[in-house]
């Protein structure tokens, strides 16, 4: 979680590009979760909650990525118009 945030500042995201940073919401209470737990079972659910979350953090980093990239192109060629 960490690297990725990392990488959006090294490759100089712009505000609306962070949107991935929405995913981060359940996977943060789905790692407070796991830490407090007690009972090996109770770990059961959490495994559904985590793929999804980690499904839609590649969803939302892509489409951020794809900002990104559709951005560099513009200003490459067309010279930022």
């Amino acid at each position: 979680m960490v690297l990725v945030v990392v990488f959006a500042i090294i490759a100089n995201f712009r505000f609306d590009q962070y949107l991935f940073l929405l995913a981060y919401i359940p996977l943060t209470k789905h790692l407070i979760t796991v830490y407090n737990n007690q009972d090996p079972r109770a770990l059961d659910p959490e495994l559904k909650k985590l793929a999804l979350s980690t499904f839609a953090l590649s969803i939302l980093l892509a489409v951020c990525m794809i900002s990104l990239i559709q951005d560099i192109v513009v200003n490459l060629f067309f010279g930022g118009r």
